[in-house]
């Protein structure tokens, strides 16, 4: 018993030290990529002088300054977002955007442009919110009716998504607005960063790393076994419901500012994974987090500068990201089930 628990204990110390380093790398990359980011645009400009000027009231710089934030928490909400759903639905290959949350959430956006809604800034959150858990909703009654495997709900997800964003597109050709508008929001940009989407990105990132912190040692127990958790006395279908919601709201809360932004929620966590090396959602949360930033941010920093004038809709950049992430997540199931 004494040899077991002390293979225990040095096994969480190696992991601790594991992520203690992790994060401390990832916090390195992450503040290379924001400097990256505030320095390069039509003009290149130090990241010192771009802080002092929006100190000073330079809107130019101010603008920098905000779009750099919201793409930052955006990232870090995405990626707790698809770490939440991973473990609920014990699929790698699941996250907010392969699910059709990010779909159903845009399907719901596109429908608040048919009428110059006023105050849109206050019915897009709800209604994103809404679209999302929708489609959330049709995607696990579509699974279950195929058998509920991970493939299963990973094709359940895409057939939702591809009808939800098809249905997004409808408005532009029966109603008489501009159509550039919902396009943005289609592929995905921080374009309209402003103080406003820096304070919608920080409730959803605060919405999925709370329900994650909090859900985290709950949510890794359900991943071996709910009979584990329920003899433990917890709830585990309550568990999957709660981060699952939380998930789905946080990823809606980013379309309903910024668009579709795809991949981040599947590949963040996976980098997390390879770098803490262990399958616990409390300590894959923090570097998951800033993988998650630091992906988004260095995507909108390709996607203003690479061909200036021209902003680049990020979501193109990320997806090059994405494909690769979930080739490798797909082996990597296929791993695991030969062993």
């Amino acid at each position: 018993m004494e040899r077991a628990e002390g293979s225990i204990r040095n096994y969480f110390l190696s992991r601790k030290k594991r992520l203690a380093l992790s994060v401390a790398a990832l916090t390195a990359l992450l503040t290379v990529s924001l400097i990256l980011n505030l320095s390069l645009g039509p003009t290149i400009r130090t990241p010192q002088d771009v802080i002092l000027s929006s100190l000073r009231g330079d809107p130019v710089a101010s603008y920098r300054v905000w779009r750099a934030a919201s793409a930052a928490l955006a990232g870090a909400a995405l990626a707790a977002s698809g770490l939440l759903v991973q473990a609920a639905t014990r699929n790698p290959i699941a996250d907010p955007y392969i699910l059709g949350i990010s779909s159903g959430a845009l399907f719901a956006v596109t429908l608040t442009f048919i009428k110059e809604l006023p105050a849109g800034f206050a019915v897009r959150p709800p209604a994103a919110a809404v679209g999302g858990i929708a489609a959330y909703l049709a995607t696990h009654i579509l699974a279950k009716r195929a058998g509920y495997s991970p493939p299963a709900l990973a094709l359940s997800g895409i057939a939702v998504g591809v009808v939800f964003s098809a249905a997004s597109l409808l408005p532009l050709y029966i109603s008489f607005f501009d159509a550039q508008k919902v396009l943005q929001w289609f592929f995905g940009s921080f374009i309209t960063s402003s103080p406003e989407t820096v304070a919608g990105a920080l409730a959803a990132a605060s919405l999925s790393i709370g329900a994650a912190a909090i859900l985290g040692n709950e949510l890794t127990v359900t991943k071996v076994s709910d009979s584990v958790l329920a003899a433990e006395g917890g709830r585990p279908h309550r568990v999957r419901a709660a981060a699952s919601l939380a998930a789905a709201v946080s990823a809606s809360l980013t379309v309903a500012w910024f668009g579709v932004v795809g991949f981040v929620g599947l590949a963040a966590p996976h980098i997390g994974k390879r770098a803490v090396r262990s399958g616990h959602v409390p300590l894959l949360l923090i570097p998951s987090a800033l993988a998650g930033s630091i992906i988004t941010v260095s995507a909108d920093t390709v996607a203003k500068s690479a061909f200036p004038p021209m902003d680049i809709p990020v979501n193109i950049i990320i997806m090059l990201v994405g494909g690769p992430a979930l080739a490798s997540a797909i082996i990597s199931m296929a791993k695991e089930s030969i062993t």
